[in-house]
């Protein structure tokens, strides 16, 4: 407005009214992962699958596997904060029982966010690159799939080779 001179003064408030219903859908989307959360906890969900994954006697590398699968499911529904809230507080207790390093599942979190933000039909980056190249989203969704398939190629090596997440903090600290 004042150094670039982008928008009149008119402008102001449509925009700022955009941006406002905008930061609300995704305020009111992280509450209700929160609520949801709280609910999981107080219901003793996180206790309920411990005991069921204790019982099924799964290793971790096939919990790791099916929870990148509902993680990629929850990308096409959800946006990256929401799926973070959600399956955080059930699975971090499982972490010391299944012998999972906490910096290796951040890393695959990660990874897993990073895709959702690339998954249709809710792929955020998806809107911002066609906002950005000014292209339609079908057409940008057609151009993301090479980078989409390398980045579950690279979720799929990083969670079988934990190696890959914690070499540097090892090497580092020791």
């Amino acid at each position: 407005l004042f150094v670039y001179k982008g928008c009149t003064w008119t402008e102001v408030l449509p925009i700022t009214a955009v941006a406002i219903r905008r930061t609300s859908v995704m305020l009111m989307i992280v509450v209700a992962a929160f609520l949801f959360s709280h609910w999981l906890t107080e219901t003793r969900v996180p206790v309920l699958l411990i005991e069921a994954i204790t019982a099924i006697d799964l290793k971790a590398w096939q919990f790791l596997l099916f929870l990148n699968i509902i993680m990629l499911f929850l990308g096409t529904i959800l946006e990256g904060i929401s799926i973070i809230l959600i399956v955080l507080p059930i699975v971090l207790p499982l972490f010391s029982q299944l012998g999972i390093n906490p910096i290796h599942f951040a890393v695959i979190v990660v990874i897993n966010v990073e895709v959702a933000m690339l998954t249709p039909p809710i792929g955020l980056n998806l809107f911002v690159l066609s906002s950005v190249s000014k292209a339609p989203v079908a057409e940008v969704i057609k151009g993301t799939i090479p980078f989409l398939l390398l980045m579950i190629l690279l979720l799929v090596i990083v969670t079988f080779f934990p190696v890959l997440s914690l070499g540097l903090p090892d090497w580092v600290y020791g």
